[in-house]
Protein backbone atom coordinates (compact mmCIF):
# COMPACT_ATOMS: atom_id res chain seq x y z
CA UNK A 1 0.00 0.00 0.00
CA UNK A 2 2.88 2.32 0.73
CA UNK A 3 4.21 4.16 -2.23
CA UNK A 4 0.93 4.41 -4.12
CA UNK A 5 -0.42 7.93 -4.54
CA UNK A 6 -3.67 8.87 -2.77
CA UNK A 7 -5.39 9.49 -6.12
CA UNK A 8 -4.78 5.82 -7.09
CA UNK A 9 -6.67 4.55 -4.01
CA UNK A 10 -9.54 7.00 -4.52
CA UNK A 11 -9.96 5.95 -8.16
CA UNK A 12 -9.77 2.25 -7.20
CA UNK A 13 -12.44 2.78 -4.55
CA UNK A 14 -14.64 4.48 -7.17
CA UNK A 15 -14.31 1.51 -9.54
CA UNK A 16 -15.20 -0.95 -6.76
CA UNK A 17 -18.27 1.08 -5.75
CA UNK A 18 -19.51 1.25 -9.34
CA UNK A 19 -18.93 -2.40 -10.24
CA UNK A 20 -19.89 -4.24 -7.04
CA UNK A 21 -23.69 -4.64 -6.85
CA UNK A 22 -25.38 -3.95 -3.54
CA UNK A 23 -27.97 -6.59 -2.68
CA UNK A 24 -29.77 -4.34 -0.19
CA UNK A 25 -30.62 -1.75 -2.85
CA UNK A 26 -31.97 -4.36 -5.25
CA UNK A 27 -34.09 -6.05 -2.58
CA UNK A 28 -35.85 -2.85 -1.53
CA UNK A 29 -36.28 -1.25 -4.95
CA UNK A 30 -39.78 -2.58 -5.79
CA UNK A 31 -42.42 -4.19 -3.63
CA UNK A 32 -42.96 -7.79 -4.64
CA UNK A 33 -46.52 -8.30 -3.41
CA UNK A 34 -49.19 -6.10 -5.00
CA UNK A 35 -52.95 -6.10 -5.41
CA UNK A 36 -54.17 -4.17 -8.44
CA UNK A 37 -57.87 -3.28 -8.38
CA UNK A 38 -59.44 -2.35 -11.72
CA UNK A 39 -62.62 -0.39 -10.97
CA UNK A 40 -64.94 -0.46 -13.99
CA UNK A 41 -68.10 1.42 -14.88
CA UNK A 42 -67.17 5.02 -14.16
CA UNK A 43 -69.75 7.42 -15.60
CA UNK A 44 -67.59 10.54 -15.26
CA UNK A 45 -63.92 11.46 -14.96
CA UNK A 46 -64.60 13.89 -12.13
CA UNK A 47 -63.22 13.13 -8.68
CA UNK A 48 -61.30 10.16 -7.31
CA UNK A 49 -61.82 6.44 -6.94
CA UNK A 50 -61.18 5.58 -3.29
CA UNK A 51 -60.59 2.02 -2.07
CA UNK A 52 -60.04 0.27 1.24
CA UNK A 53 -58.24 -3.07 1.54
CA UNK A 54 -59.27 -5.22 4.52
CA UNK A 55 -57.47 -8.29 5.86
CA UNK A 56 -60.36 -9.29 8.16
CA UNK A 57 -64.08 -8.71 8.53
CA UNK A 58 -63.45 -6.25 11.37
CA UNK A 59 -64.55 -2.86 10.01
CA UNK A 60 -65.41 -4.09 6.52
CA UNK A 61 -66.50 -2.38 4.30
CA UNK A 62 -66.41 1.22 5.48
CA UNK A 63 -64.35 1.80 8.63
CA UNK A 64 -61.28 3.55 7.30
CA UNK A 65 -59.34 3.23 10.56
CA UNK A 66 -59.70 -0.58 10.47
CA UNK A 67 -58.62 -1.02 6.85
CA UNK A 68 -55.29 -2.75 6.23
CA UNK A 69 -54.49 -0.23 3.48
CA UNK A 70 -56.08 2.73 1.71
CA UNK A 71 -55.66 3.72 -1.91
CA UNK A 72 -57.02 6.18 -4.40
CA UNK A 73 -56.58 7.25 -8.00
CA UNK A 74 -57.89 10.01 -10.20
CA UNK A 75 -60.95 8.90 -12.16
CA UNK A 76 -59.97 8.17 -15.78
CA UNK A 77 -62.17 7.02 -18.64
CA UNK A 78 -64.58 4.22 -17.78
CA UNK A 79 -62.07 2.27 -15.64
CA UNK A 80 -59.50 3.34 -13.06
CA UNK A 81 -56.72 1.33 -11.41
CA UNK A 82 -55.94 1.52 -7.69
CA UNK A 83 -52.88 -0.43 -6.59
CA UNK A 84 -51.88 -1.59 -3.12
CA UNK A 85 -48.20 -2.41 -2.55
CA UNK A 86 -46.34 -4.47 0.07
CA UNK A 87 -49.29 -6.79 0.63
CA UNK A 88 -48.36 -10.13 2.20
CA UNK A 89 -49.98 -13.40 1.13
CA UNK A 90 -53.43 -13.78 2.67
CA UNK A 91 -57.17 -13.30 2.31
CA UNK A 92 -58.44 -9.79 1.57
CA UNK A 93 -61.55 -7.87 0.56
CA UNK A 94 -61.81 -4.48 -1.16
CA UNK A 95 -64.46 -1.79 -0.94
CA UNK A 96 -64.39 1.16 -3.33
CA UNK A 97 -66.46 4.15 -4.30
CA UNK A 98 -66.25 6.83 -6.95
CA UNK A 99 -66.00 10.09 -5.02
CA UNK A 100 -67.46 12.13 -7.85
CA UNK A 101 -67.54 15.40 -5.91
CA UNK A 102 -64.08 14.70 -4.40
CA UNK A 103 -65.08 15.51 -0.82
CA UNK A 104 -63.42 12.40 0.65
CA UNK A 105 -66.58 10.64 1.78
CA UNK A 106 -69.29 8.42 0.32
CA UNK A 107 -72.49 10.42 -0.10
CA UNK A 108 -75.59 8.59 1.16
CA UNK A 109 -79.29 9.35 1.42
CA UNK A 110 -81.21 9.65 4.71
CA UNK A 111 -81.37 5.88 5.23
CA UNK A 112 -77.71 5.27 4.34
CA UNK A 113 -78.05 4.08 0.74
CA UNK A 114 -75.09 5.33 -1.33
CA UNK A 115 -75.72 8.18 -3.77
CA UNK A 116 -72.27 7.77 -5.34
CA UNK A 117 -71.20 4.64 -7.27
CA UNK A 118 -69.69 1.91 -5.08
CA UNK A 119 -68.16 -1.55 -5.56
CA UNK A 120 -66.92 -4.54 -3.57
CA UNK A 121 -64.44 -7.23 -4.51
CA UNK A 122 -66.05 -10.25 -6.22
CA UNK A 123 -68.87 -7.82 -7.11
CA UNK A 124 -70.38 -8.99 -3.81
CA UNK A 125 -74.06 -8.01 -3.58
CA UNK A 126 -75.58 -6.21 -0.58
CA UNK A 127 -76.86 -8.37 2.27
CA UNK A 128 -80.52 -7.34 2.59
CA UNK A 129 -80.49 -3.60 3.19
CA UNK A 130 -76.93 -3.65 4.48
CA UNK A 131 -73.49 -3.85 2.92
CA UNK A 132 -72.03 -7.09 1.53
CA UNK A 133 -70.38 -9.47 3.97
CA UNK A 134 -66.61 -9.93 4.11
CA UNK A 135 -66.95 -13.66 3.33
CA UNK A 136 -68.68 -12.88 0.00
CA UNK A 137 -66.17 -10.19 -0.96
CA UNK A 138 -62.94 -11.90 0.16
CA UNK A 139 -60.34 -13.36 -2.20
CA UNK A 140 -56.95 -15.08 -1.92
CA UNK A 141 -53.76 -13.16 -2.62
CA UNK A 142 -50.70 -15.36 -3.01
CA UNK A 143 -48.85 -14.13 -6.08
CA UNK A 144 -46.46 -11.26 -6.67
CA UNK A 145 -49.37 -9.52 -8.42
CA UNK A 146 -53.08 -10.17 -7.97
CA UNK A 147 -55.37 -8.32 -10.38
CA UNK A 148 -58.95 -7.98 -9.24
CA UNK A 149 -61.59 -6.32 -11.47
CA UNK A 150 -64.80 -4.98 -9.93
CA UNK A 151 -67.84 -3.16 -11.31
CA UNK A 152 -69.37 -0.02 -9.82
CA UNK A 153 -73.01 -0.08 -8.70
CA UNK A 154 -74.91 3.08 -9.66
Amino acid sequence: MAGRPFAYWVSLLGVVCITVPTGARVASAEPTERIRVVVKGLRTTMGEVRCLLFDSEDGFPSQVNKAFKRGQARAQGTATVVEFTNVPTGVYAVSCFHDENNNGKLETNLVGIPKEPWAMSNDAPPKGFGPPRYARASFDHGRPLTVHAINLNH
